[in-house]
């Protein structure tokens, strides 16, 4: 539906906006309105200890950990760079706002190009799941999506929750003094923030003094019953003597 306004777009400062990544949250903002935007941010972080582990077992990058054509790691920015490097590949050009430094040795995506772009907009919409699931009849959209393996998670984040309300203008002093125009209002109404930690609960070293404590047990239990069978098999041997 056709519409008259502006397209309000929140995302963190060090990603690269795009819907699909999905860091990116827009709101549509209608002329003669005043929007309420409450904003709700959840944090995320992760002690330094969690790196010792691979990036498989810990599900998650830190930003200094890799570069993005973007700037540092972000799971977003890396989304955006999986999706630049299939359309390189498939349309064989760049969009012409995405802010890279190298732009000179690529050709911008242009007319010509709109069929191929079409043709995979669908695909660059969609991401490959991490987890391996099983596809039942959604063979289909399995392979109509963009697959990024390399893109994990954010160890530490910000995750931001948005709830909007409208109110139209009826005030005939407002449309005459500020024709075409709309009020937006961006704030919070927590004075606090739900804050998640990731931490090693059982590091490498008390495991193995787990284990060997584990396993002492158990060598001095069997090292007592090997005297407790001994004893016996020589009282029944000394026991079969007397009967003879």
């Amino acid at each position: 539906m056709a519409t008259r306004g502006c397209l309000l777009k929140i995302f963190l400062p060090g990603d690269f906006p795009d819907l699909s990544s999905g860091s990116l949250r827009q709101i549509i903002v209608q002329e003669k309105s005043e929007v309420f935007i409450n904003v709700e941010a959840n944090t995320l972080k992760t002690f330094p200890q969690v790196r010792a582990l691979p990036k498989e077992q810990r599900k998650c990058k830190f930003s200094y950990e890799e570069e993005t054509e973007f700037g540092h790691y972000t799971s977003s920015n890396c989304f955006v760079s999986c999706k630049l490097k299939s359309i390189r590949l498939l349309c064989n050009c760049v969009p012409f706002m995405m802010p890279l430094s190298n732009k000179s040795d690529m050709d911008m995506c242009n007319l010509v190009d709109i069929p191929c772009l079409s043709r995979y907009k669908g695909k660059w919409l969609r991401y490959y799941p991490f987890e391996t699931v099983e596809k039942g009849g959604l063979n289909l959209d399995f392979e109509d999506s963009l697959s990024c393996s390399g893109c994990l998670p954010n160890c530490n984040d910000v995750l931001y929750s948005i709830d909007t309300n409208y109110i139209e203008f009826y005030s005939e002093d407002f449309d005459n003094n500020y024709p075409n125009s709309s009020r937006i209002h961006v704030f919070s109404n927590k004075a606090f923030t739900n804050h998640y930690k990731k931490f090693l609960t059982v590091t490498w070293y008390e495991s193995l003094s787990t284990f060997g404590g584990i396993v002492s047990l158990l060598l001095g239990m069997s090292i007592i019953n090997f005297v407790e069978i001994a004893l016996l098999l020589v009282k029944l041997l000394v026991f079969k003597i007397k009967m003879l």
